[in-house]
C-alpha cells in the first residue's frame, strides 16, 4: 500500500473519531446513534491501518479494541444482541 494511502487512512481515522466525539459532546448525536457508532468504527479501522503500517503496535491494539466495542454497539443498534447491561 502506498504511503499516501496509508496517510489518508490515518487522517480519516483521526477526523472520524474526533468528529464522533465532537458531535456527541455538543449533543448533536447520542452514543446510540448510527452515525456516532459508524464514525467510531470506521475511524478505528483507519487508525488501525495507519498504526500497523507505522509499526505503532500499542495504537494497533487500542484501535482493535475500539473497533470491537463499536462492532458490539452496531450489533446492539440493529438488535442483534441483548440490550445494555447484559454483560
Amino acid at each position: 500500500m502506498g504511503k499516501s494511502m496509508i496517510s489518508f487512512f490515518g487522517w480519516y481515522g483521526m477526523l472520524a473519531v474526533l468528529g464522533a466525539y465532537t458531535l456527541m459532546s455538543f449533543r448533536i448525536v447520542s452514543q446510540d446513534d448510527f452515525l456516532y457508532i459508524f464514525l467510531n468504527l470506521s475511524g478505528a479501522i483507519g487508525i488501525f491501518w495507519f498504526s500497523l503500517a507505522r509499526r505503532a503496535y500499542p495504537l494497533v491494539v487500542l484501535n482493535v479494541v475500539w473497533a470491537l466495542v463499536a462492532i458490539f454497539s452496531l450489533l446492539q443498534f440493529f438488535g442483534l444482541t441483548a440490550g445494555r447491561g447484559s454483560l
